[in-house]
C-alpha cells in the first residue's frame, strides 16, 4: 500500500516558513506536518531557504535601528 501524495496549503507553507523561520530543524518541521524530510524539500524548498533569509534581515534590520537611534 502507497503513500498518499502531499499537498501543501497555505496553512502548511505558513507553518513551514514559520518554523524554519524560528530555526527548527527540518527533522522536526517534518515531524510536525507529517511527512518525511525528503517530502518536505521537495514541497517546501522556497519556504525552508527563504524564511531564515527573511527573519535574519528582520533582526538585522532591528538591530540597526537600535544602533543608529532610529
Amino acid at each position: 500500500m502507497s503513500t498518499p501524495l502531499h499537498k501543501p496549503t497555505d496553512e502548511t507553507r505558513a507553518e513551514v516558513a514559520a518554523l524554519a523561520s524560528f530555526g527548527v530543524t527540518q527533522e522536526d518541521i517534518g515531524a510536525y506536518i507529517g511527512i518525511s524530510k525528503p517530502t518536505l524539500a521537495k514541497y517546501y524548498a522556497e519556504e525552508l531557504s527563504v524564511s531564515a533569509i527573511k527573519a535574519n534581515a528582520t533582526v538585522g534590520k532591528y538591530l540597526f535601528s537600535l544602533a543608529s537611534g532610529q
